[in-house]
């Protein structure tokens, strides 16, 4: 029974921290940040911008200061931080006040007006497009949409998608190749 409430810890190190910290021992609080401070930076680097990363890493500390005697050691104690470091990540990546819209008067958008193209023309390409769309299954849909017609990265999307990047990657590939076969058929 010992082996399974210890599994949780990284080492008996850590379990003894945990422990002191929650008697009131803030320096053993200091320990745990030392321990695991680069690797969740770095790890939230992947995310947002370094400036951000920062905040974003210590506010994951602090959350960590304010819920440590919720953790159960059910899993590792480095895997519960970095879920409180994700969580933070994507309540970031939601709320950002870069990625929100703007919105403008009609007479701003009657000057940004173009003459280039069409009303009509416009719509035949967006029906052209959503048919083209409309041929690929739903998860590789919203990741084209994501990263051909949002400009988000492959690690935004990721992060949105809550997928690896290599999940990412591939479903690009595979959505781009339903997409050339379709085109091909149509010709």
């Amino acid at each position: 029974m010992e082996n399974r409430k210890t599994c949780g810890f990284r080492s008996t190190a850590d379990r003894e921290l945990i422990q002191k910290v929650l008697s009131g021992d803030l320096q053993s609080f200091n320990q745990l940040i030392d321990q695991y401070q680069n690797r969740i930076f770095c790890f939230i680097l992947k995310y947002v911008p370094a400036e951000k990363a920062e905040d974003l890493a210590q506010d994951t500390f602090i959350s960590v200061y304010e819920n440590l005697k919720n953790f159960k050691g059910e899993s590792k104690f480095s895997t519960w931080i970095y879920g409180i470091a994700l969580n933070k990540v994507r309540n970031y990546l939601n709320r950002a006040p870069e990625r929100r819209y703007e919105h403008v008067s009609a007479e701003f958008l009657l000057e940004k007006q173009s003459n280039e193209i069409s009303p009509l023309e416009q719509l035949e390409q967006t029906l052209h497009l959503k048919n083209l769309l409309d041929q690929l299954p739903s998860d590789l849909r919203e990741i084209i949409i994501f990263i051909s017609l949002e400009g988000l990265s492959y690690k935004e999307t990721a992060g949105i998608l809550h997928i690896p990047i290599g999940t990412v990657r591939s479903k690009v590939f595979r959505a781009r190749q339903i997409l050339k076969e379709f085109n091909k058929k149509q010709e």
